[in-house]
């Protein structure tokens, strides 16, 4: 057996994927309770003892580096929020290649929000347009889901942001047209 390189960093602990998994979800209780430095602090557990490549390995790096983006930009911590984002966005892409998958519109969503808060419109714009083009495409395009409704209702934000008062009133009226459609049908998420 080959010994690591002098000065190579060795985990203090080692946890198996079940205790990640359970670290992270902790972390989420946390978030939930709004207990933002517990769950930072779990989060960052979670990350530093990651060694897993396969892709459950990174897809579960990828959750957590997207729940730490969350809680950072949340903590108005932006810059340190969207370089979490962008490296679970390249995980995300690695794992799903060029397939659409509803974890990709998530993370094009928060680099959407994040950007946004940032003032990086046309940024945003660009992530929030992928996120929504996604979500129609995995969820149907004429098929109301809450995700759709969410995403017209930041753009519509953004765009009011802008001094772009018809875009806004365009996505705030999709979004009004998808929630109605979603109360017709008596149901919040597929």
């Amino acid at each position: 057996a080959s010994s690591p390189s002098p000065g190579a960093r060795r985990p203090l602990l080692t946890f198996s994927g079940d205790t990640m998994a359970t670290i992270h979800q902790l972390a989420v209780a946390n978030i939930k309770q709004r207990q933002l430095d517990e769950a930072e602090k779990l989060l960052r557990l979670a990350l530093s003892e990651t060694a897993d490549e396969s892709s459950a390995g990174k897809g579960g790096k990828a959750a957590t580096l997207r729940q730490l983006g969350r809680v950072l930009e949340w903590r108005g911590k932006l810059p340190q929020s969207l370089q979490c984002l962008k490296e679970a966005q390249a995980l995300y892409t690695e794992i799903y290649k060029k397939a659409l998958h509803i974890n990709v519109g998530a993370i094009e969503y928060q680099l959407g929000a994040c950007l946004c808060r940032m003032k990086m419109f046309d940024d945003s714009l660009q992530h929030f347009s992928r996120a929504l083009f996604i979500q129609k495409k995995v969820y149907g395009e004429d098929a109301p889901h809450l995700e759709v409704a969410t995403t017209h209702g930041e753009m519509g934000k953004m765009e009011k942001q802008r001094g772009n008062h018809g875009q806004a009133l365009k996505h705030f009226l999709n979004q009004k047209f998808v929630l109605e459609e979603l109360i017709k049908k008596g149901t919040q998420r597929n």
